[in-house]
């Protein structure tokens, strides 16, 4: 039986219904099948917006976007069922630059969202590890760290910034 996420992309005037099975829900619950949700479910639905009609990279302004960086802030026990929030979602090109840089304004937009979300989802905001897509609950654990040099990563270990860096963070990673 199918269920449904709830995803709100504030910025397209758009909620979306994510079709989800019940172990995909349950997953997202618990962080375990977040990766394959975002990949597989909202990352499509979220870029048929942006592939209708051909879009500029929002960052550099001269290339041809052809992926894109969004935020979210998943709300996934609320009694009326799970929520997701995207925010300023960015249709970037290839360049490492732009993809740092949208990362950057992508997480600045997320503490705003924070701050505007209704208080009522304050006891179920969530943030998500950039490395293992781990869900951690913001008032059971606090925030997640970031990257100290870009600020725009977010981790929730040492280990997960660690592996990251070694694996590709390096090589894009800018200074503030």
């Amino acid at each position: 039986m199918q269920q449904h996420l709830k995803f709100i992309v504030p910025d397209l005037g758009a909620t979306l219904d994510v079709p989800l099975s019940r172990a995909e829900l349950a997953g997202l619950k618990d962080g375990s099948t977040m990766r394959e949700v975002m990949t597989d479910k909202i990352q499509p639905t979220i870029l048929e917006y942006f592939l209708r009609t051909p879009h500029t990279c929002v960052i550099c302004q001269n290339n041809l976007a052809i992926r894109m960086n969004c935020n979210v802030a998943p709300y996934t026990n609320l009694p009326e069922g799970p929520v997701m929030y995207a925010f300023n979602p960015y249709p970037i090109c290839t360049s490492n630059q732009c993809n740092v840089e949208s990362s950057r304004r992508a997480h600045e937009d997320r503490r705003e969202l924070s701050r505007l979300a209704p208080e009522e989802l304050g006891s179920a905001e969530a943030e998500i590890c950039d490395y293992c897509r781990k869900v951690q609950k913001v008032n059971e654990h606090g925030r997640l760290k970031r990257c100290s040099r870009c600020k725009a990563k977010l981790y929730c270990s040492k280990e997960c910034q660690t592996a990251d860096w070694k694996g590709c963070h390096k090589f894009y990673c800018q200074k503030e």
